[in-house]
């Protein structure tokens, strides 16, 4: 784990200063990348950090050997899988990678700075508290998940990146970007809906709805679980994976945000955008969803990876010593849940470098 402490501790001092250089970092207009060179700086270099840590691992992740196995395929299989729209957005790298090199590790590389640039720079134009951000980027999940998991992150990191096209209506170019993130992971076809996730305060009734659809969905796993198999082509519904409960801790974690829904918070009242707070509520509902299956709660990568933009903006009253006090607290606790997570996985406790296999 000492990497891991290592990496955090100066991410958080390397985003720590960003700010510092630039108070008004968290109060600039949406889309804008910060203005003041040191603090572009300061982010930037936090994105390398996470990035070459996550490219340059050994041995660290569920599907690491299975992606170094299957680098030589992918390049092989791109024009095939082309033609027949067999998820060639990852093979299309691996392709165009494999005219310089053999070597896999380039493949993880490449693969984890895309997933991470785009991510982190998503970050640095939408959030309304950067650096907290970038911390709860490490600590939902979404940074180590990414070890487990490249192509469906890639996926869940195409589709965060042109999120804006849901909140200013754009559906043609929605279903362009739903087409692309596929193209890399099938699963990324079940985000057409989101395009329905209104931009305006939900109604309690609303959630209500919401709640009873989560629980309908709930207890008809199987059946979702044989529509994921039949437009797979393989049965996924019998796999120790797919029969797995999700740890409780995660659907804790999911819900527990949504209490905070109705608060009275500053930049949403400014610029009326219920997305991100909308968000959360959908999280809930997938992570509930989905929790006697941890095949069926990949689907949560698709909604976590909005939490770092999301919680801030939950956490934003007018109290302004509030909001520090319950965002560093938010910040610890979901770094316990973090510690608690990657320390019972034996796929990623042990960090190893590239350099020391």
């Amino acid at each position: 784990m000492t990497v891991y402490w290592g990496t955090i501790a100066l991410v958080g001092y390397l985003v720590v200063m960003a700010r510092a250089f630039d108070p008004s970092v968290d109060s600039r207009a949406m889309g804008r990348l910060p203005e003041n060179r040191l603090t572009q700086i300061f982010l930037l270099s936090a994105a390398v950090v996470l990035a070459f840590v996550a490219g340059f691992r050994w041995q660290v992740g569920a599907d690491f050997n299975a992606y170094m196995t299957n680098y030589g395929r992918y390049s092989q299989d791109f024009f095939e899988d082309l033609r027949t729209f067999n998820e060639p957005g990852i093979k299309a790298i691996a392709w165009l990678l494999s005219s310089i090199t053999t070597n896999a590790t380039w493949f993880i590389v490449v693969v984890s700075g895309i997933t991470i640039g785009l991510i982190l720079l998503t970050i640095a134009r939408y959030s309304i508290a950067t650096p907290m951000s970038y911390m709860l980027f490490i600590f939902v999940g979404t940074w180590h998940g990414s070890f487990n998991g490249l192509r469906q992150y890639l996926a869940a990191a195409i589709v965060f990146a042109g999120h804006r096209w849901i909140i200013e209506r754009r559906p043609i170019k929605f279903v362009l970007l739903i087409g692309l993130a596929s193209s890399f992971h099938l699963s990324a076809l079940a985000l057409l809906p989101l395009y329905l996730l209104p931009n305006r305060r939900l109604r309690p009734a609303m959630l209500m709805l919401l709640g009873a659809a989560s629980l309908t969905l709930l207890y008809s796993s199987d059946a979702v679980l044989n529509l994921s198999g039949l437009i797979k082509g393989e049965d996924t519904s019998t796999t120790l994976y797919s029969m797995t409960a999700i740890n409780p801790l995660r659907i804790l974690v999911a819900v527990l945000p949504v209490a905070l829904y109705y608060t009275n918070c500053v930049r949403t009242k400014e610029d009326d955008e219920w997305f991100y707070r909308n968000i959360i509520i959908v999280h809930a509902v997938v992570m509930t969803a989905a929790s006697y299956s941890a095949y069926l709660g990949r689907f949560g990568i698709y909604t976590s990876i909005f939490l770092p933009l999301a919680l801030p903006r939950l956490i934003d009253f007018p109290d302004r010593q509030l909001t520090t006090l319950i965002r560093g607290l938010t910040i610890a606790l979901f770094a316990v849940f973090w510690y608690i997570d990657v320390s019972g996985s034996s796929a990623l406790n042990d960090f190893r470098f590239v350099f020391d296999k």
